[in-house]
């Protein structure tokens, strides 16, 4: 690895985790040659109600109950798009960011837990508007 670039409001210490990003990129030093990315596609080439997969790693907070052998472990997730909202903005830094947000929910297997499509809405889900969500889990949600 050459260099890594953090986003200008990158996640540091106790700041605000809604208004940060865990994003970075990653200069490498030489080139992978051996493969073939795959495409990142823009908010004109999804919709809602298409399948999603999501790959990284994930931090979790040490929590009671929680396997520590699973902590800051490699992850790949199904799921179904849920909502699309572009235009977003936030501050940070001094700096104002418009984006968008892709959002999805996770179903439990027996489909009784559908937290965007149940009647309770929270402060942070006003944000991703009206629309609907099936409350079936893929086989890798």
């Amino acid at each position: 690895m050459e260099r890594i670039v953090f986003h200008p409001s990158w996640l540091a210490e106790n700041d605000l985790f809604d208004m940060a990003n865990d994003l970075c990129l990653v200069k490498l030093k030489t080139p992978i040659s051996s493969i073939t990315p795959a495409k990142i596609a823009n908010t004109s080439e999804v919709s809602v109600g298409n399948e999603v997969w999501f790959a990284g790693y994930c931090d979790y907070s040490e929590q009671e109950g929680q396997n520590p052998e699973l902590f800051s472990k490699r992850h790949i997730i199904e799921n179904i798009l849920d909502r699309i909202v572009i235009g977003l903005q936030s501050s940070a830094n001094g700096q104002t960011y418009t984006g968008t947000i892709l959002a999805t929910d996770f179903d439990d297997a027996g489909g009784l837990v559908n937290s965007l499509g149940d009647d309770y809405r929270s402060s942070d889900e006003n944000i991703l508007g009206d629309g609907s969500s099936s409350a079936m889990a893929l086989p890798f949600e």
